[in-house]
């Protein structure tokens, strides 16, 4: 919890993501340490992971999330999890993150339920964030142990713990915006330059314009009425080849 600075506590609207059997004995410290760092214009608000989507927040009501720092840092964030977190968090939000991660690279990338760290970054930005980094992997001495706790077993020299940062977009999902290219677009016109307006017009008084006769353009034979008789022949022929 040290690891977050100051300034992005400060005056802010602060979530703190919890699991499993967290006792009040545990809670109740970093509650009372997190209001003293958020000040008196901020506020700080508890949650359990496993019932976070089931309770109806506000859409973009929190300016920071801390998740997975009470100890065990056991917690696997899943993606429907981490969704409700970039749902919750206010546009430019910022997301402080505490997961276990395997230093052994396998096929999938995990090692019995626990990811990588590029695996973790991966999700992150799937589920939305932005400027994700890892700013510290470190040992737990008691991460084996809780890794056991919530159905996770692992061998201990491949797994640490490493706390990521992350943060929402400037705008809300679904938002839209005119993009800064549509404004230099050449615009219609329906303006006719004068030099193609001089050679499409005509000027009847130029005796040089030679003007032809529409009579002219049809011989006899093509004012001659056809033959009923030979318009049902080609009917006949047309309708059976």
């Amino acid at each position: 919890m040290e690891l977050v600075p100051d300034s992005a506590l400060l005056n802010r609207t602060v979530m703190v993501v919890w699991h499993g059997g967290t006792t009040p004995e545990v809670l109740q410290p970093l509650v009372k340490r997190l209001r003293e760092r958020v000040g008196e214009k901020g506020r700080v608000m508890l949650e359990n992971a496993d019932r976070l989507e089931s309770i109806p927040h506000e859409e973009s009501s929190v300016e920071v999330v801390l998740t997975g720092f009470l100890p065990p840092p056991s917690l696997t964030h899943s993606p429907p999890l981490l969704g409700e977190l970039a749902r919750l968090l206010k546009p430019s939000g910022l997301l402080f993150l505490r997961e276990p991660i395997t230093t052994t690279t396998t096929a999938s990338g995990s090692v019995e339920g626990v990811r990588s760290v590029k695996k973790l970054t991966s999700a992150l930005k799937l589920s939305g964030f932005v400027d994700v980094s890892e700013v510290e992997a470190s040992e737990y001495s008691g991460l084996l142990a809780g890794l056991q706790a919530n159905g996770v077993t692992a061998g201990q020299d491949t797994i640490s713990v490493a706390f990521v940062s992350a943060k929402k977009p400037s705008y809300e999902v679904g938002a839209s915006s005119t993009l800064s290219f549509a404004n230099r677009l050449p615009q219609p016109t329906n303006k006719v330059s004068s030099e193609t307006a001089n050679v499409w017009s005509l000027d009847p008084a130029d005796d040089n314009l030679d003007m032809l006769d529409s009579d002219t353009l049809l011989e006899e034979e093509d004012l001659v009425k056809p033959d009923p008789d030979s318009l049902r022949s080609i009917y006949v022929l047309l309708q059976f080849p």
